[in-house]
């Protein structure tokens, strides 16, 4: 099983008990490099940097080792992010769902390479999962009520307060305004800060309060360079005392008692010569099985020549354990039988690579009823090599691969043999050629078959050791420590003598089997008297400050064991020297930390300064008994320096100071999940309203009143903001134009913004009757009607995200007509609604649209537009014949005994169906749908008057100016009522006018509620 787990920081103290938040089953036996491979986009072992760590079994494996370590289905992989260095770049392939691992970077504090904010960035809902640096970027508008996860004002600090107590301290930033900010909803993660009692405490300061007094605003530099370890370590390792050279090898050549270097770049460390104590580790496939409550390990044991009592390290994929040989049964040679031939397949050419790291190959061969699936994966750089390693993943079938005159052979390798037939499906060309020689032997009689070499072990006490996996194994078995002394160095050939474990010379030791590695280890270690960890700066260039503070942690607590496994305290002595950087002159701190316990705990230290100054800081352990039955690992866990700048008060904003126990309390992450759910108070208008929202930004935009449509936002707050429960819930966090800000806003309330006389205003989209008329007379191009059809490619349905507003998580409410399949699906991201009906009508609505509007005007005017504004709903009119509507001049209008008649320009046709007609006003205003009469006294209009009803002329026409308009038509057609989209005036005092279709339809749904 392999588990992905969010962090292995150590105020967690017990990350093995941590919950992973992803897990992955892997079926197969695979190296950790394939199975990355595979499941990383984009995985390039050859980085500088691998931002995660692998532990295979509680061993951590390194990177240079994830090409060569095989894992399979009965391990247990953790896999933990490396918090340190992380680069764009390295997000880009950190796309395992380990979302462990990507929530890591997400929530880092100050990552490298910040720049301002992209061009092009999109709004998006409300929905962020932690707290973080925002360098650069705008501060935190909230409208309405929102959960939100505060900002840093400064980069937060943790402390030691108690060897297991550790308290972290923010200060952090809620928004800009004062707000409401209900202690019940409060929390870390999930939980109210109600429910942690006396492990959470927090000061809540509205605009303007001062700070000062409060030492969890002030201002503490977090030196980058101590903490989280490239190795994986919570922090920088003092535990040190010896220095690790190696040599650079892709393989090693074994014989007799000398190694040899192989490779391009081999080369044989500079500072190794004859007596270096070198420490080599090389592996060899065997055989496990069980004796008893044993574990029995067979096969090529020549390396080692064991002995009973001998004291030895063996070295598994999962544990390094030093054991006794506790039996041996030697290497009993077969007993040729009579006749019989060797089986054998034989390549037809030469290899022609020996290189399959950049192109590995697999392929399977039956022999006796057993089928084996074989793989080149690594470069091995020689016939030697190559055939080392097939004869290795051959093992216990009876089979060797040999160096055949240059050709690869694989065969039974002595008499007795058992004959038939050696099959292999897919065999590469690479190494067999392209038609190799398989020849069937025939089985012997007789003779017995040889007997491996194979011991049983046991731990220092004399309990059996077991429990290694059964079968083939990559295992390496050595004189304990695995230690040799070089007696000669020859370009790249070592000669060696095989040290005891009691750190003599093994005089009769034969030497190594020939052989070539690639998954050795070889090395070795020298003291150092002054390992010093740093020195590093503890405020930046052009800073001072007049308080330092460091941690040093002990992840495995401090306690040594006697032989009679009783506890004992023991002693940690750490050496700390600081300088002020313009003088240089060390002063030292001895610091001396002791303890009984395998509980991990910490420690804060500080160093006041009378006078603020720039230091460096650098820290080793003192000498130390490096005993492997004492637990006293101890490390370098932060630095910090206070500066003196900061401010006294935040005049705009309110801000949180908190207090949070976390330790064993608490995640290692509480830190960055602290959420509230803020209220905005406005000075204008109720919590949460339409008004209070459109005011505030129009305001903050520096409007004055009196360029503000006050009277018109009240309107329609009370008349249908209000009643109706539409309110504008956001954050802004991300820079956005004032227009931008006030179309969210009004769109929350099914409005728009608008400007009328040189005021903002609102209008809200809905049901409406016409507010005025465009006829040919008032048209100055022809009218363009275009019309678009239904198609494949239309709507029928709208799925709208919105914020769940007692969750505060991102939720899906769908909008679909009945009787209709939505067969393609807008999804629609909706800011500023936090209710599901709500949501679901606007929805409604832009499904409608998607469904209904599909006629569109486009025409030119004098200065008549200009008489109507944005989403004005007008009737366009045409003169096309046939089309039953006649735009016409009113050229008097005579009133008397109760009715009113109209002399007008054009001959008008009675024979539309019910015929009615329609009075522009000289305001441009329209009056409603009216009957006419058809008159025939006045010969001079004959088929050019009609009359109405006196009451129908409710304005004093002045026949000075453009006359009234009157378009006559059928009450099937009305002209094309239309929304106006779009009026521009140009240079030459004409307007272009767009709209779009008009339709009750559209706005059917704006009272209904979904399923």
């Amino acid at each position: 099983m392999i588990r992905v787990y969010p962090s292995r920081h150590p105020i967690n103290l017990y990350p093995e008990n941590g919950v992973p938040i992803e897990t992955h089953v892997n079926y197969c036996t695979i190296s950790i490099a394939e199975w990355l491979r595979r499941t990383v986009k984009g995985f390039d072992l050859d980085r500088d940097h691998h931002p995660i760590s692998i532990d295979v079994n509680g061993v951590t494996i390194e990177p240079k080792d994830w090409d060569k370590h095989i894992i399979d289905a009965a391990q247990d992989i953790r896999v933990y992010p490396v918090p340190k260095g992380i680069e764009a770049a390295t997000l880009a392939w950190i796309a395992i769902a380990v979302a462990a691992v990507a929530i890591v970077y997400s929530l880092s504090m100050m990552p490298d390479g910040m720049g301002g904010q992209e061009q092009g960035d999109q709004l998006k809902l409300g929905t962020a999962q932690a707290n973080t640096v925002r360098l650069y970027e705008p501060i935190r508008e909230v409208f309405g009520r929102d959960r939100i996860y505060p900002d840093y004002i400064v980069q937060p600090v943790t402390r030691f307060v108690g060897p297991r107590d550790v308290r972290t301290y923010m200060f952090l930033s809620v928004g800009i305004g004062p707000m409401a900010l209900p202690g019940g909803d409060m929390k870390v993660g999930q939980t109210p800060f109600a429910a942690f009692g006396s492990d959470i405490s927090y000061t809540v300061y509205p605009p303007g309060a001062d700070v000062s007094g409060d030492s969890r605003s002030e201002n503490w530099y977090i030196a980058p360079e101590v903490g989280s370890s490239k190795s994986a370590t919570a922090g920088l390792d003092l535990d040190s005392p010896v220095d690790i050279t190696a040599s650079n090898a892709d393989g090693l050549a074994l014989s007799d008692n000398t190694i040899t270097l192989v490779g391009n770049n081999a080369s044989v460390y500079s500072g190794w010569t004859v007596g270096t104590i070198i420490n080599l580790i090389t592996p060899n496939n065997y055989l496990v099985g069980m004796s008893g409550a044993y574990s029995t390990i067979a096969g090529p044991l020549d390396d080692l020549e064991p002995f009973v009592g001998m004291a030895v390290s063996l070295d598994t994929p999962t544990e390094d354990v030093d054991l006794v040989i506790t039996s041996y049964s030697p290497y009993v040679a077969p007993v040729p039988g009579a006749g019989g031939s060797a089986s054998y397949v034989l390549a037809s050419a030469a290899p022609t690579t020996y290189d399959f790291e950049t192109v590995p190959v697999t392929w399977s061969l039956t022999y006796q009823g057993v089928t084996r699936s074989l793989s080149l994966i690594d470069d091995y750089i020689n016939m030697s090599g190559l055939v080392s390693e097939l004869t290795a993943q051959l093992s216990g079938m009876g089979l060797v691969a040999q160096d055949h005159s240059g050709q690869v052979r694989i065969i039974e390798p002595s008499s007795p043999f058992q004959g038939g037939a050696i099959a292999q499906s897919g065999a590469p060309a690479a190494v067999f050629g392209s038609s190799p020689t398989y020849s069937t032997g025939s089985p012997s009689s007789g003779g017995t078959a040889e007997q491996l070499a194979f011991i049983t072990l046991e731990y220092e006490g004399g309990t059996p050791f077991s429990g290694l996996p059964l079968g083939q194994q990559r295992l390496a078995l050595g004189y304990r420590g695995n230690n040799y002394a070089i007696t000669d160095i020859d370009d790249l050939t070592i000669s060696l003598n095989r040290l005891t474990d009691a750190g003599l010379v093994d005089s009769g030791w034969s030497g190594f089997v020939d052989r070539t590695l690639l998954d050795f280890t070889l090395n070795a270690t020298a003291s150092i008297s002054d390992n010093w960890i740093g020195p590093f700066m503890v405020c930046p260039e052009g800073e001072v400050i007049d308080r330092m503070e460091w941690d040093v942690f002990f992840p495995a607590g401090l306690i040594h064991v006697d032989k009679k496994g009783r506890d004992h305290e023991y002693k940690s002595i750490v050496i700390v020297e600081w300088a002020d950087v313009d003088t240089g002159i060390w002063n030292t701190i001895v610091k001396t930390y002791a303890g009984i316990t395998r509980d991990g705990f910490g420690v804060t230290e500080y160093e006041d300064f009378e006078t603020p100054i720039r230091p460096m800081i650098r820290m080793r352990r003192q000498e130390y008994n490096d005993w492997s039955n004492s637990q006293d690992k101890t490390q370098w866990f932060a630095l910090r320096g206070r500066l003196l700048s900061r401010p006294s008060s935040y005049p705009d904003e309110t801000t949180i100071a908190l207090t949070i126990r976390t330790g064993e309390r608490l995640s290692a992450m509480s830190d960055r999940k602290v959420s509230v759910v803020a209220t905005k108070l406005y000075e204008n208008g109720d919590n949460q309203s339409v008004y209070g929202a459109t005011r505030y930004i129009c305001e903050s935009a520096g409007m004055q009143l009196s360029e503000i449509d006050i009277e018109q936002l009240e309107q329609l707050e009370e008349d249908y903001w209000t009643p109706r429960g539409e309110k504008f819930d956001f954050s802004f966090s991300k820079q956005v134009t004032v227009k931008e800000a006030l179309q969210m806003a009004l769109g929350a309330g099914m409005s728009l913004p608008v400007l009328e006389s040189g005021m903002l205003s609102a209008v809200r989209e809905g049901n409406q009757t016409p507010k005025g008329l465009i006829t040919p007379h008032d048209q100055a191009s022809e009218l363009k009607v275009s019309f678009t059809s239904a198609g494949p490619d239309d709507y029928s349905g709208v799925d709208v995200k919105y914020i769940n507003p007692v969750t505060f998580t991102e939720e899906i409410v769908e909008c679909r007509l009945p009787g209709l399949t939505a067969l393609k699906t807008e999804t629609f991201e909706l800011a500023g609604v936090h209710d599901r009906t709500r949501a679901w009508r606007i929805g409604m609505r832009r499904l409608m649209k998607y469904r209904l509007q599909r006629l569109k005007v486009d025409t030119s005017t004098e200065m008549d537009a200009l008489a109507y504004q944005f989403m004005d709903l007008i009737i366009f009119a045409n003169d096309i014949p046939g089309d039953q509507n006649i735009s016409c001049l009113i050229e008097n209008i005579i009133i008397g005994g109760g009715t009113a008649t109209l002399l007008v320009s054009e001959p008008l046709d009675w024979t539309f169906s019910n015929t009615r007609c329609v009075i522009r006003r000289q305001d441009g205003t329209v009056t409603n749908l009216l009957t006419p009469t058809e008159v025939d006294f006045w010969p001079e209009y004959r088929g050019r008057a009609l009359t109405l009803p006196a009451s129908a002329i409710d304005f004093e026409p002045n026949w000075k100016i453009e006359p009234p308009r009157l378009l006559f038509c059928s009450s099937d057609k009305v002209g094309y009522p239309m929304i106006i989209e779009s009026i521009d005036p140009d240079e030459e005092g004409r307007c272009s006018v767009r709209g779009v279709n008009y339709s009750a339809d559209l706005y059917q749904y704006d009272d209904s509620s979904p399923t």
